[in-house]
């Protein structure tokens, strides 16, 4: 749980003997510039108690031939309309709703389109990626209820994000030969992670040649 949402749920629950204040301490120093301010909030894993998603899930595919070439096209795409962590009251305190619809790694929509080509000796193939906006940070205080007020357009990606791969292999016989190109337009990870939402190295191509006895 962030730093944040302890904050958010000792001072929106009904009183404030609850477990979420128990675990922040203020200044109470009131010759210091920081009296009443927080010095000292300790983080926690906490239960909650039940995950609540309403989505849609579609996936399609389609296969013709063409002058005898196969092809092969294929869409898995999921919309969330909802998706909330509850976390369970305690005594007669209510449950109390987390939104995370919007968040970094839980976007609205996502998607997988494939496209793949080939005969009995070769193939090639083109998969794309797809994820709507999202917040830039993860778990570090920005919830999606309240970034607009607090931090604006620049807590979310720039723009929704597409990452391309592509791939292909010729068989001779016993031998094949396979390459691609992972990341073709070269995306970088968001600015707040490392690996998300594609690997640190960026775009990169691979190639192999495998033999069967």
């Amino acid at each position: 749980m962030s730093p944040q949402n302890i904050v958010n749920r000792c001072y929106d629950s009904p009183t404030l003997d609850n477990q979420f204040c128990a675990l922040i301490s203020r200044n109470d120093d009131t010759l210091s510039a920081q009296s009443g301010g927080l010095d000292y909030l300790r983080q926690v894993q906490l239960n909650f108690g039940a995950a609540r998603y309403k989505g849609t899930d579609v996936s399609a595919k389609y296969a013709t031939d063409i002058a005898g070439v196969g092809v092969q096209v294929g869409l898995n795409w999921t919309h969330v309309n909802r998706l909330d962590l509850i976390e369970s009251g305690t005594g007669s305190e209510p449950d109390i709703v987390d939104p995370e619809l919007g968040e970094m790694r839980r976007p609205e929509d996502s998607a997988v389109l494939s496209l793949n080509v080939g005969r009995a000796n070769w193939d090639a193939g083109w998969r794309t990626l797809y994820y709507s906006r999202q917040t830039l940070t993860y778990e570090d205080g920005v919830e999606i209820e309240t970034v607009m007020e607090n931090f604006g357009p620049s807590a979310f990606t720039p723009k929704d994000t597409f990452v391309h791969d592509v791939s292909g292999s010729w068989n001779f016989g016993n031998i094949l030969l396979y390459g691609g190109v992972n990341n073709v337009t070269d995306v970088k990870p968001y600015v707040t992670e490392r690996a998300y939402p594609v690997s640190p190295v960026g775009r990169f191509m691979f190639v192999g040649l495998k033999y069967t006895m």
